[in-house]
């Protein structure tokens, strides 16, 4: 979709409330609980974001989203093969590495995290192959408390980056 397209749709969704009769071109619905790329869409339209960066960037949803309305993105996921390549591979919960560049001049941060204990869904080694140890870190295999935690420190840490 181009962007004035885009926005002639998301006019008519301006609400308070967002709900979107589909998911949008966006993304792979095969990639479990990932959100409608309308969502970011919608942001990125209201606020008048240039520059996105995205924590759990999974299914390469709100990448598609920015290429398509012309805003600069950078992306991180846990997977070790991300499915787009402005998705770097990292650990949000391993301080020992530095956020990509792309996230310190950001004007706006996208997060749809994964559901912690949910156990029918399944990201490490089943959406993606888990080759370099890191099921350590999915937050979807973690207890409810645990993955919680681990929700609120990935969004402090994306939230401490922003200008």
């Amino acid at each position: 979709m181009n962007r004035k397209d885009i926005e002639l749709e998301l006019m008519k969704h301006d609400n308070t409330v967002l709900s979107f009769p589909d998911r949008g071109p966006w993304g792979s619905s095969s990639y479990r609980g990932n959100c409608s790329g309308w969502i970011p869409a919608f942001f990125i339209w209201k606020y008048g974001a240039a520059k996105v960066a995205e924590i759990f960037a999974g299914g390469g949803t709100t990448y598609d989203v920015c290429k398509d309305m012309g805003v600069s993105y950078t992306g991180i996921d846990l997977n070790p093969n991300p499915v787009r390549d402005r998705i770097i591979s990292m650990d949000i919960l391993d301080e020992t590495k530095e956020l990509p560049d792309g996230f310190y001049d950001a004007d706006m941060l996208f997060l749809h995290p994964p559901y912690p204990s949910i156990h029918d869904v399944h990201y490490a080694n089943s959406m993606w192959k888990d080759a370099f140890g890191v099921t350590s870190g999915d937050i979807q295999e973690m207890s409810w408390e645990k993955g919680m935690n681990a929700v609120n420190k990935a969004v402090m840490r994306g939230y401490a980056a922003m200008q």
